[in-house]
């Protein structure tokens, strides 16, 4: 495969980005889960190599530790609990089953899950836990929490050696990348914004010291909400626009949704208007652009080609919601500045409560 994509791998910074390209392309061709978990599995080293040098306060050891010496008779008999009956509560229990365990307990601060079944399993609370299951081995089930769900089980007397997080790369996205410096005159285009979040997010990242915000977003309650949020929160010099970034000037179907998965769509029930960045921008010294919207950031890229050309502009694109996206993009962005160079990280790798797998956010970024 990587002679097949020869200039894609050449630019690639890391080996953690080729093995991402390895297997998400593998996942997309059969939909094999253990595709993901190789992935995980293959740059845990290295993402242990990252989180020294980057993360702060969370468990040292992964939940392949776990497995490992689990599976080795290290641990035996003990039980395995996870902490966290959220959004990312299933993930690990997935993983851990592919490897042949299982989980014994979910153990959750919420009393509203105490004494329940979640995910079939029993719910303990944390009192319980340091209680009774002092042995135990606890794995973080969360996709943001680790640092302080670790912080908490060991404020509550539970050992730190025992508990292992199950997330990797857990570094914010987009604006958390390590190899992406910020100055005081940024001029940052977000694609996509939805709720808002996102500009709050690279404000804060820059102290609120930046030339100005540009924010695209089509979908119209996405984008009040957006005007709301912005107004409410008090960002300054963001121009946010109720359109969306394509590869012509137009209008297009588009199924509409405030749940972040509103998309282009033949069979949409709303009409919206597009036109390329390069129209909107005529002058503009872009220096970072963000995109996130949901399978058309090929056409936006190549409706920003000017821009890209001139500016050189970190880049932080969306590449899981198609799968020709994962060659194409990186392809079609060294068509036009070959010496950029990129790299590519994972998040949120988990599961719907439908037990189908939810591929994640898999983030393309790009920098002179």
């Amino acid at each position: 495969m990587e002679k097949q994509y020869e200039k894609l791998y050449h630019a690639l910074q890391d080996q953690v980005s080729k093995v991402i390209v390895d297997q998400r392309l593998k996942y997309f061709n059969d939909r094999d889960r253990r595709h993901l978990w190789k992935m995980f599995e293959i740059i845990e080293p290295l993402d242990k190599d990252f989180r020294r040098k980057n993360i702060q306060n969370e468990p040292e050891k992964s939940i392949f530790d776990l497995i490992r010496s689990y599976k080795s008779g290290q641990h035996e008999g003990k039980a395995i609990v996870l902490y966290g009956c959220g959004g990312a509560s299933k993930m690990p229990l997935h993983v851990l089953r592919y490897y042949g365990l299982d989980a014994n307990l979910y153990c959750d601060k919420n009393p509203i899950f105490h004494g329940k079944l979640h995910n079939s399993i029993q719910v303990i609370s944390p009192e319980q836990l340091v209680k009774h299951y002092g042995d135990a081995l606890v794995i973080t089930a969360s996709f943001d929490h680790a640092a302080s769900m670790l912080s908490y089980l060991t404020q509550s007397g539970f050992p730190r050696e025992q508990v292992y997080y199950s997330q990797f790369f857990p570094e914010q996205m987009y604006f958390g990348f390590p190899e992406f410096c910020f100055s005081e005159n940024e001029t940052y285009l977000d694609c996509g914004v939805s709720d808002g979040a996102t500009i709050k997010q690279f404000s804060d990242k820059v102290n609120g010291k930046y030339n100005k915000i540009v924010a695209f977003e089509p979908e119209p309650a996405c984008y009040t909400r957006s005007r709301n949020f912005i107004e409410n929160e008090g960002i300054a010099r963001v121009e946010l626009m109720n359109i969306g970034v394509f590869d012509r000037k137009g209008v297009i179907c588009f199924s509409s949704g405030v749940d972040g998965a509103a998309h282009i769509s033949n069979e949409g029930d709303i009409e919206v208007e597009v036109k390329t960045i390069d129209d909107v921008l005529t002058d503009e010294a872009v220096t970072f652009i963000k995109m996130d919207i949901e399978g058309a950031e090929l056409p936006a890229l190549k409706g920003a080609e000017r821009i890209i050309k001139t500016n050189k502009p970190k880049l932080a694109i969306c590449l899981y919601h198609k799968p020709e996206d994962i060659p194409m993009i990186p392809e079609y962005i060294l068509s036009i500045v070959p010496e950029y160079k990129l790299w590519i990280r994972p998040y949120e790798v988990g599961f719907k409560e439908s037990g189908d797998v939810h591929i994640g956010e898999t983030i393309l970024y790009a920098s002179i």
